[in-house]
């Protein structure tokens, strides 16, 4: 965990996950193993983030959704659907592009 992040009540975070800067993870969020978590990025709580999964810097993720394992999320996106395994998601809001 590096300098400004915050990490509420009941969230869970696999090895080897780099929570960056700044990052805010919400109340009972699930990361799993070998995530990176961008500057700046938000998670809703409830949030679920699947194994070796990138969300990039100032992202934003509302609560209750479910990130798949394999993720690629651009900087800077706002996730307000669930994203399946082995996706790329850019944009406002996230639009899955491969």
């Amino acid at each position: 965990m590096n300098v400004g992040s915050i990490i509420n009540a009941d969230a869970k975070i696999g090895e080897n996950t780099i929570i960056n800067t700044s990052a805010l993870i919400e109340h009972e969020v699930v990361i799993g193993k070998n995530c990176h978590i961008g500057p700046g990025v938000k998670l809703g709580g409830r949030v679920k983030v699947g194994d070796n999964t990138i969300i990039g810097i100032g992202s934003s993720v509302i609560d209750y959704i479910n990130i798949g394992e394999d993720v690629t999320i651009g900087s800077g996106s706002v996730i307000i659907r669930n994203i399946d395994a082995h996706s790329t998601v850019v944009g406002i809001p996230g639009k899955t592009i491969k």
